[in-house]
């Protein structure tokens, strides 16, 4: 690919993005997208900044902290992920692309190269190499449904597969290949349902003080008013960063062609994991079956006393913690995703596969969902281990993050448990 520097080709580029159907429904992200291509098209991609955009583009008054305020931050990992769906799907022969690299505002735009046998259009230019971290799939809305009370979600094959990535084949292997259902085993922690009405509800139950209870629930205006609260335990509400994995996971699974089902961790039990291909999501904090899959690997997740939060222990020589980085507000700023992948319990021959998908918080395990899908970094990290992936191994990646939301991702490390 090279960088066009034609202003004709740029606009072109950008009237077709905001003409697109991926983005009809978009208006915020299309405006922050002409803003920025306005700008760099104009010569000023310097002056581009997040405080800039958020007074300019998203109506932040002047004066607003974007240390405190991470609506930048947010828009732009979204914006980067509607123009991959754009280009992937409704423009997947688009000859400029445009592109925003992580850790920075102003867009470029690419132009990619001709196939063999074509003549390139538009300006010649030196070919630059692509840079910057992966770009995951797409941000997917929270999946309410994981809270059915009925044994499990099976989600039929499609009619029609899509192709998936050689490197992704190659690293996913069995799960892709069934003829099984490959199970995604997702857990919840338990969580304390705040509801205004009394419904029906366990005899036992928590008991909190209307008057703390009514306090803390009046600092999220977007809930109802109430004049009483009551309060039920659940363990059906999986977290945001957890259900984001499964759908990433799954938009994989079918693009292959592959029955999958969906198995909430109350109903499924490790004995029901046994010699099948498997994909477990969740933290050893409130998944039995992430802890007991972690137990004997070099690395896991665990709570850390000096830092009160969960954060990844390397039990080698020295047990060194790889610890999150919080911000002023207490959110997570840099977080840790990690891979797990091993041979299934009870598949002697080593033809089913179980992948753990955990991280120091949810952000994290969605950090593990997107690089594992990553067909970009899968090869990459064939070609770290030369280009073999032995049969267990577990890959640690570290990403910054805004609140739950993760925003880029890196390769860390990686272990080698089983040739």
């Amino acid at each position: 690919m090279v960088e066009t520097r034609g202003r004709e080709q740029k606009r072109e580029a950008l009237d077709a993005v905001l003409a697109s159907r991926t983005f009809e429904r978009s208006p915020q992200l299309k405006a922050f997208l002409r803003f920025v291509c306005e700008r760099e098209m104009e010569g000023a991609a310097e002056t581009l900044s997040e405080y800039v955009i958020g007074v300019d583009v998203l109506g932040r008054p002047d004066g607003y902290s974007p240390t405190e305020d991470a609506i930048v931050r947010n828009r732009a990992f979204a914006l980067r992920r509607k123009l991959d769906e754009y280009y992937l799907h409704e423009n997947a022969g688009a000859r400029v692309r445009i592109e925003i690299p992580r850790g920075q505002y102003a867009p470029i735009f690419v132009a990619v190269e001709a196939e063999a046998g074509e003549e390139a259009e538009g300006p010649d230019v030196p070919v630059k190499e692509k840079a910057g971290p992966w770009r995951g799939g797409l941000a997917i809305a929270f999946m309410a449904g994981l809270a059915v009370a009925s044994l499990v979600w099976w989600i039929g094959r499609p009619a029609e597969a899509e192709r998936v990535d050689e490197a992704l084949r190659a690293s996913w292997g069995p799960l892709l290949l069934g003829p099984e259902a490959t199970i995604v085993h997702i857990s919840a922690p338990l969580h304390l349902f705040v509801r205004p009405n009394d419904t029906r509800m366990p005899d036992e139950r928590p008991r909190i003080e209307q008057e703390d209870l009514l306090r803390w629930y009046r600092h999220f205006p977007q809930l109802p008013p109430a004049e009483r609260l009551f309060v039920r335990p659940t363990p059906n509400a999986p977290l945001w960063g957890d259900a984001l994995s499964m759908s990433i996971v799954g938009r994989v699974l079918e693009r292959s062609g592959v029955a999958w089902e969906v198995m909430p961790a109350r109903v499924g039990s490790e004995p029901l994991l046994r010699n099948r291909n498997a994909l477990v999501l969740g933290r050893p904090e409130y998944s039995r079956v992430a802890g007991k899959l972690l137990e004997r690997q070099p690395l896991t997740v665990e709570y850390h006393e000096g830092l009160r939060e969960y954060a990844v222990l390397d039990r080698g020589k020295g047990e060194r913690w790889f610890l999150p980085r919080y911000g002023a507000n207490d959110y997570a700023e840099v977080v840790y995703g990690l891979i797990t992948v091993m041979p299934s319990e009870g598949s002697p021959a080593g033809d089913r596969r179980t992948v753990v998908l955990t991280g120091t918080n949810s952000a994290g395990a969605q950090a593990a969902a997107e690089f594992w899908s990553s067909a970009r970094e899968m090869g990459a990290l064939r070609a770290r281990m030369e280009g073999v992936l032995p049969r267990g191994y577990q890959v640690l990646v570290r990403a910054t993050s805004s609140a739950t939301m993760t925003l880029d991702v890196f390769y860390e490390s990686h272990r080698v448990v089983e040739r």
